[in-house]
């Protein structure tokens, strides 16, 4: 009898993104009190090092109470210094975020050089005149270029996607490889899974292996884009848990996917528009509903626009980045324009505390910042290759991949559910058991990791057995024919408790040394899917699965 890998889509809890689904729950208090902030899995030996393995302690109270009085301390003391000190220039290096923010859009604005802005993100990025069009036009009228052309909007954000995807994704998303393209095609990456990423764990930090977490997937992301090296905005909509329709709201961010994306944020020093906070303080709960198509999810133009707005105004303070009062280094006239309403770039907290000392203005010649040590995906980023119905660029790559094909077929149909999201969802369906699959991955597969991009859903689904071989075979769903990753056939399920359809993520073969020794580099390598009868009473009938594509590194 053939023993087979169950596995749950790595990370992934009951929540989620749906019009008119129930209201995901807030993590229980074990649950948040696990995944609060965590002691980092590293500490610095004082030369920029961070060994692995190297733990800083937490379990002794005379640590933590030893802990809690210096920090205390330090704060005293920083307040005290910074009383001394007045508004002296920091001597804190510049984050890289912030340098290529200032030389890569700051600059081009200023310069009236075109700025291309790219979008990850889920259906409420992906909706039609979001906020990103909205943006645009904002930039245009305010900020032209010398040579009379636009600035444009690259939208890649895929509906009901989480950022797993996007975090391997990123390089296929763009067409670019750092290894062969000079320049990256696009300026400033605005990023927001606010719902979808509800769907996923927080990680844990120190990660050695692929983490498909909320946390991990930040972090892929913004080493990537920093790589390139491009800077970030990450843009929050995750705001009220309930029906925005039905006041009273109770306020979900620390139990949300938002809290995790902070905690990233934070150490890779990216500026947060935080949309959900205009909610959090918007006086009469009533208008709440009017920023929405929905229950609380999907954005009306008015929310659109309002988000906008607020991506708007965070370029208004880096554009204000070295000014003050009495002098200015850029034109006033464009960032306060009679025709554009109020905005002003001098920060209030500049002269209403005397402790607060203004932004650095960085060294448009000095060298790029390094990047922070990585906290919850240690080790490389492989550089990945999607195929993806939903990457309109690879589609027909992906179907040409498809060298077995039996019984699925490459459509678009209802089961994605919401108005937003069925019509942008092709992929390879097939509604029967028995139903076999394979992409040919050329080389790809035979010498690093591999994942497959398919549909969980709350309405009955078959799962599928998935593994990588050399034969183009469906046997090898039962009998061993040569090498294969993994060991045994992984079982994936179409059906989750979570009230939402949506694109997930599952890394199927880690590209492990026992599989590359053994894998033949001169034959392709086959992606298998074969569908089976669900392995839990209560979805027994499911019969549908279907595959978005996959992502494989060389």
């Amino acid at each position: 009898m053939l023993e087979l890998r169950d596995r749950q889509p790595t990370g992934y809890r009951r929540l989620g993104e749906e019009a008119g689904g129930e209201e995901p729950p807030p993590l229980s208090d074990d649950e948040e009190a696990h995944f609060s902030p965590a002691t980092p899995l590293y500490q610095d030996d004082g030369d920029g090092t961070l060994p692995l393995g190297t733990r800083l302690s937490t379990t002794s109270s005379l640590r933590r109470r030893a802990s809690i009085l210096a920090a205390i301390c330090a704060v005293a003391a920083c307040i005290v210094v910074g009383a001394i000190l007045g508004s002296s220039p920091s001597t804190a290096p510049v984050a890289r975020n912030s340098q290529l923010m200032q030389r890569g859009v700051v600059s081009k604005l200023k310069e009236g050089k075109q700025v291309k802005l790219g979008i990850i993100g889920g259906s409420i990025s992906a909706m039609t005149d979001n906020y990103g069009n909205h943006l645009i036009e904002w930039m245009n009228r305010n900020w032209p270029t010398s040579d009379g052309s636009q600035h444009e909007v690259i939208n890649m954000a895929i509906p009901g996607s989480e950022s797993g995807v996007s975090s391997i994704c990123l390089g296929t998303f763009f067409r670019y490889d750092p290894y062969k393209d000079a320049v990256p095609p696009i300026d400033l990456l605005l990023i927001e899974f606010a719902y979808n990423d509800n769907g996923i764990l927080p990680g844990s930090e120190g990660q050695t292996d692929l983490s498909i977490s909320r946390t991990a997937n930040y972090e892929r992301i913004f080493r990537t884009a920093l790589a390139w090296p491009i800077p970030s905005i990450v843009v929050e909509l995750v705001s009220y848990s309930g029906d925005a329709r039905k006041p009273p709201l109770k306020n979900a961010f620390l139990s949300s996917s938002g809290y995790s994306h902070a905690l990233v944020a934070q150490h890779y020093s990216v500026p947060i528009v935080d949309v959900a906070q205009t909610f959090y303080s918007w006086p009469h709960t009533d208008d709440i509903k009017g920023f929405y198509i929905d229950k609380g999810i999907h954005l009306s133009q008015t929310g659109h626009i309002m988000t906008a707005s607020l991506i708007a105004r965070e370029l208004i303070y880096q554009l204000s980045v070295g000014t003050n009062s009495s002098s200015s280094v850029i034109d006033l006239s464009k960032v306060h324009p009679s025709n554009s309403g109020p905005s002003w770039p001098h920060l209030a907290a500049w002269t209403a505390n005397h402790f607060e000392r203004p932004p650095i203005v960085p060294d448009p010649d000095a060298q790029l910042s390094p990047l922070p040590h990585p906290r919850w995906q240690l080790g490389a980023t492989p550089l990945w290759n999607c195929l993806s119905s939903q990457i309109e660029h690879t589609k027909a790559d992906l179907e040409r991949a498809a060298v077995v094909n039996s019984g699925w077929e490459m459509m678009i149909d209802q089961s994605d559910g919401g108005r937003t999201r069925s019509v942008s969802r092709p992929g390879f369906t097939v509604n029967a058991t028995d139903a076999h699959l394979a992409y040919d991955l050329g080389k790809m597969g035979a010498s690093g990791p591999t994942a497959l991009l398919y549909r969980r859903s709350w309405q009955t689904s078959a799962d599928a057995l998935v593994w990588l071989d050399q034969d183009q075979a469906a046997s090898g769903a039962t009998v061993r024919n040569g090498a294969s990753c993994p060991s045994e056939p992984v079982r994936l399920h179409g059906t989750w408790s979570t009230p939402t359809t949506q694109m997930v993520l599952d890394e199927i073969c880690s590209g492990a040394g026992g599989w590359t020794a053994r894998a033949d580099p001169n034959k392709p390598t086959y992606l298998h899917m074969v569908t089976v009868q669900p392995d839990d009473d209560e979805h027994r009938s499911g019969t549908y699965f279907k595959s978005y594509g996959f992502a494989a590194s060389e």
